[in-house]
């Protein structure tokens, strides 16, 4: 599908790389596509009304929970303290973090879904040994989570729930602001499938879990992989910007560019005029 953009000289291009980057340069609070059939799409950027909003909600009071004592705290995930593969640190797994709230809420996700897409975002990259192209980091991110927890990485799922809910969840639950929901064996076996799939190609995503699955699992696991993928992509421009808009998903990932080009540092907040 031929999708064009409208540049700062109001002309219109293919090249999805350059949105973010008019965005960023031309301060503006928004961009427009234009679709094969002519339609025109405007993409108004939220400003940072929305995040105080998110602020005040339950996904907003779990992302404080997890950020401290799931990316912080090594007492009780040691995950981050010696990674050093550049662009891929904490700060970007709190980026995705504020990402997966923040989309979590304007696709208003349900309390279970909610959690799933923050948690995704806490361990998404616990499998990378360098910061290229790893189609297998997110199985090994998952395999990494059971060891955590003195499991066989092809153990059975059961066992990681109960070890990841009794060891993990309890504790952060009893340091959150708004008590989280118990996420149950189906609801982490959602949660490793994200974390798995989110690395691979759609297809296989697709392939995999009409397979394996029935209807209604499948699709609940393919629209959360889907929004989570957005909210890792948009991080994106911590490469300078680098971001091909055509990889986003979701019509919300593509009005949250100027948010991350703040979170990013590309700008700073009150550079952005309303219009």
């Amino acid at each position: 599908m031929t999708e064009l953009f409208a540049n700062a000289d109001h002309n219109w291009t293919p090249d999805g790389t350059k949105p973010p980057q008019w965005v960023v340069l031309e301060l503006s609070q928004k961009f427009q596509s234009q679709a094969e059939d002519g339609t025109i799409i405007g993409y108004p950027q939220y400003d940072s009304a929305l995040d105080d909003t998110v602020t005040s909600q339950y996904q907003g009071a779990w992302q404080r929970a997890l950020d401290q004592y799931y990316l912080q705290d090594t007492k009780i995930f040691d995950f981050w303290a010696d990674t050093h593969i550049a662009n891929h640190q904490v700060s970007h797994v709190q980026h995705v973090l504020y990402f997966a709230t923040v989309m979590a809420y304007l696709a208003h996700l349900d309390a279970k879904d909610s959690l799933i897409l923050q948690l995704a975002a806490c361990f998404h990259d616990i499998g990378r040994r360098n910061g290229g192209i790893d189609p297998t980091h997110g199985r090994l991110a998952v395999e990494r989570l059971y060891q955590h927890y003195k499991l066989a990485p092809d153990g059975d799922v059961a066992q990681f729930a109960q070890a990841f809910s009794l060891q993990s969840m309890v504790l952060v639950n009893s340091k959150s602001e708004v008590p989280m929901p118990e996420l149950r064996q189906n609801d982490v076996h959602v949660l490793l499938d994200i974390i798995q799939y989110h690395s691979l190609d759609d297809r296989q995503a697709q392939a995999d879990f009409s397979q394996r699955y029935n209807d209604r699992a499948a699709q609940r696991r393919l629209r959360l992989l889907g929004l989570f993928k957005d909210c890792d992509a948009l991080d994106r421009l911590r490469f300078a910007g680098n971001l091909d808009v055509h990889y986003l998903r979701h019509r919300n990932a593509r009005c949250l560019i100027a948010r991350s080009a703040v979170l990013n540092g590309l700008v700073q907040p009150q550079d952005f005029a309303l219009v």
